[in-house]
């Protein structure tokens, strides 16, 4: 019985772990796009939230002085917070109002309602809210007498 053998050999091993690492980097720069390309879109539907910021940024209300139209919060987060939301709440329904002051982390601070939609209206409140824009859900909330 006659065997054939043939001259011909296979590719070598070196060859070989060069393709397969040519393919790896293809398919890698193909899948590394697309999931760019789709982060890219995600983050344009948030727009300009912070979702892992709001996590580090808290405030708490120290004291609101309806006389003066002023509430005294701190800012009780790692993160600087540059304006508030103020929700007053009472018989008139819901007010709200920015108020653009800036408080370090840790730093305390008054927020003047005077000369905003919130004027005087706090005489009136059954109670405040404040939040850093941006964070709803990191607010304090405050009843008043």
């Amino acid at each position: 019985m006659k065997f054939l053998v043939s001259d011909r050999k296979g590719i070598s091993p070196l060859i070989a772990a060069v393709i397969l690492i040519a393919f790896v980097i293809a398919v890698a720069s193909i899948v590394a796009t697309f999931f760019t390309d789709t982060a890219m879109e995600w983050g344009e539907e948030i727009g300009e939230e912070d979702p892992v910021g709001t996590i580090f940024t808290s405030v708490d209300i120290v004291d609101a002085n309806p006389e003066k139209d002023l509430v005294m919060v701190q800012n009780t987060g790692r993160n600087n917070i540059d304006s508030f939301v103020v929700t007053l709440y009472g018989g008139f329904g819901v007010m709200s109002s920015d108020i653009d002051v800036s408080l370090d982390a840790g730093q305390a601070g008054n927020l003047d309602l005077t000369g905003t939609e919130l004027d005087g209206e706090l005489t009136n409140s059954d109670s405040v809210e404040v939040a850093p824009a941006g964070a709803p859900g990191q607010s304090d909330e405050m009843e008043l007498e």
